[in-house]
């Protein structure tokens, strides 16, 4: 419903309060328009809501265990608090959802749109994004611990403090995000795509980000002990106090990188390009760097 306040025109949406019984009703008679209903609480174990419009709805605290959404508009709903573990969701449409501390582990949202959805303190242990687009969307303080994310985009998604420890990132696009503060730790991460993306503080002990692009991203006081860089895109990044000792950076593109105060103690830096010798730095002498 649209209204004129104050000379501009907004929209207004009125929920529409349903019993879940209702709902199962229309749901037999083949209706598959649920727009704007309100079902909070409402409990969905193993229920197949695949292709229904709940664009708008309110299921927050929604119990939707094993349930199937899978190409499902899910546009704008709230679905704050909810549960849906090993959920199914591929194709399904969460644009500007809002999952605020839902627990969707295992979820599998394959293919989903969640861009610009509010995600933040969701639990989404073991989920798969896999070719997912989540542009713009907000998992502050998530929990992604061991999610497949392989070629989803997270461009410009705000994911500071996030737990992504042993995720799968292959090829995935993070271009322009904020990922402060986060860990990253044992991540497969090849080709995956940081492209002025900030990185600063994260936890990237033993991950393997070969051939992944940094260009111009800030890394920052980052801790990349073992971490595996070869063939890397680190041109022009911005790696001041980090910690990569150990670290392998064969084949690694260091030009114009930053790498005032960074400790490469015992880093591999074969063929590495960028740097004035495999002993030097443009600012300096660095710690005990390894040939091989």
């Amino acid at each position: 419903m649209a209204t004129q306040l104050g000379g501009s025109l907004r929209c207004v949406y009125i929920l529409r309060t349903m019993d879940i019984s209702d709902f199962w009703q229309r749901y037999h008679r083949a209706d598959r328009s649920f727009v704007g209903v309100e079902l909070s609480q409402a409990d969905f174990y193993q229920a197949n809501l695949s292709g229904l419009d709940l664009s708008r709805s309110r299921l927050s605290q929604a119990r939707l265990l094993w349930a199937d959404v899978s190409g499902a508009m899910l546009a704008d709903a709230n679905l704050r608090s909810s549960v849906a573990i090993w959920l199914q969701g591929l194709w399904a449409d969460l644009t500007q959802a809002n999952l605020v501390e839902a627990d969707w582990s295992c979820a599998n949202l394959t293919a989903a749109n969640l861009d610009r959805a509010t995600v933040s303190r969701a639990k989404l242990m073991g989920a798969h994004f896999c070719e997912a687009s989540a542009q713009d969307a907000n998992f502050a303080d998530a929990n992604l611990w061991g999610a497949w994310a392989i070629r989803a985009d997270f461009s410009g998604a705000c994911l500071a403090q996030t737990d992504w420890s042993t995720a799968q990132l292959t090829e995935a696009q993070f271009a322009m995000a904020d990922i402060r503060w986060s860990k990253l730790s044992q991540v497969l991460g090849n080709r995956a795509n940081f492209i002025e993306a900030n990185l600063e503080g994260c936890d990237l002990r033993q991950a393997n980000f070969t051939e992944a692009c940094f260009r111009g991203a800030d890394l920052t006081a980052t801790n990349c002990q073992g971490a595996s860089l070869q063939g890397a895109n680190l041109q022009n990044a911005d790696l001041r106090g980090a910690d990569l000792s150990d670290a392998n950076l064969s084949r690694a593109d260091l030009t114009g990188a930053n790498l005032r105060g960074a400790d490469l103690t015992d880093a591999v830096l074969t063929g590495a390009i960028g740097l004035r010798s495999e002993t030097a730095t443009p600012w300096g002498p660095v710690a005990h760097p390894r040939s091989a």
